[in-house]
Order: C-alpha cells, then structure tokens, then sequence
C-alpha cells in the first residue's frame, strides 16, 4: 500500500486488485469524493480527470479510481458486471475508509453510465455509508434491486436524451432515500467540451456542499 503523502496527484495501485488511482487532498478539506470510472483508459480522459480536480477545487478530497484493470477493461462484458464493478467500488470505499487523514470526512460518490449503477449496488450495501451521490447517464437498470436500498441523497443528471430521461424518472421514482433529476440541455454529446464538464462540475459540485457539508448553494 503507498504511502499518502507520495499519493497526492499521483498515479498508484490501491486495494487487493490494485486499481489505477488519483488522489487529490487540499487542506482543510470538508468531505471526500469517489469518483468511479471502469475503462483503463480513462485516467488519461482529460474530461472526468477534469470533473476529479474540478471537485477538489471545491474544497473536497477526491479520488479518482479506475473499477477494472487493464486485461479486464479489454473484455466489453466486465465494462456492464455490476457484481464485479460494485465489489471494486466497496473495496476502494473501505481503503478510502480506512485511511486516518480522511475516515472522519462524510463521504460522497459520482459515476457515470455502468460505474453510476455499480455505486448504486455498492451503496446499497455499504458499511461506510455515503453521504450523497451524482449520478451522470446512469445506467440504473443494471442494478434497479438497489434502488430501493439507496438511503443517501442522489442527484440524477441527464441530457435531454428521451431514453435518458425515462431511464432516470424510472430510477428515482424506486429510491429509497430522497433524490432529484437536473437535466442539462444539449449535454447528449457528453463530457468531451470544457464548458460541459465544468457545468457538471458545477451542479456536482452544489450538491455536494448542500448534503456533505450542509452549505446550501443558490
């Protein structure tokens, strides 16, 4: 296990199956947030490496954690194995958990697509509870026996997609605890511009200060 202090921005292996990571910790940080991906790829994705650092910019410590491994992400069948993904979620939940600097800090989740439904399964079960969740185009389908066990405050944001809208009405009609649906006009394209990752940073961003610090945000 690395040390933390040779961590921050700093690429590493955590957890028995040695996840790819990013850890971002500012001073004084008010919460801590997992961000999900499941391609090997994607820790070189300027947009959801974007979205991590854009996060921490608001004051919260962030990690950025891949679900798969290179051999693995190669296989499309693992990208949509909610089993597999969620347990790599919990894993790098209880790590995060475990850590002294960062144990005592309410803990939030954001994933996209497949890595949104595997925080779903994964929360629903959590011993470290989660504090809120930003789910972007999530595939809730793929884990929608979880959603009734979701306590934690989740946001839902879509584009403008009708495929999207019914998946993510469906979704947080059968969550447990309480939930809200922002739509982003003309996001269907999906993080790839600046200017889309940084208003999904934004409305992120609010929800998290609104449920793990109790700031609200106008």
């Amino acid at each position: 296990m690395p040390e933390l202090a040779t961590m921050d921005h700093t690429l590493q292996r955590i957890t028995p199956m040695a996840l790819s990571a990013e850890l971002w910790a500012p001073e004084g940080a008010r919460g801590a947030i997992f961000v999900a991906r499941r391609a090997s790829e994607s820790l070189s994705n300027p947009a959801i490496r974007q979205i991590a650092v854009g996060l921490q910019d608001r004051g919260f410590v962030t990690l950025l954690a891949e679900l798969l491994g290179p051999d693995e992400a190669e296989r499309r069948y693992h990208s949509f194995d909610i089993d597999l993904l969620a347990s790599r979620v919990a894993a790098a939940t209880d790590w995060l958990c475990e850590q002294p600097r960062f144990n005592a800090l309410p803990l939030g989740y954001f994933g996209a697509s497949a890595g949104a439904a595997a925080i779903l399964a994964a929360t629903a079960y959590q011993e470290c509870p989660a504090r809120a969740l930003v789910m972007w185009k999530a595939r809730s389908d793929l884990a929608h026996t979880a959603l009734p066990l979701v306590r934690a405050p989740t946001l839902f944001v879509v584009g403008e997609d009708e495929f999207g809208l019914h998946l993510n009405r469906f979704a947080l009609a059968r969550l447990g605890g309480p939930g809200q649906l922002a739509v982003l006009p003309e996001a269907e394209d999906g993080l790839s511009a600046a200017d889309r990752a940084a208003q999904l940073i934004r409305v992120a961003g609010d929800w998290f200060e609104a449920h793990l610090t109790g700031q609200r945000v106008d």
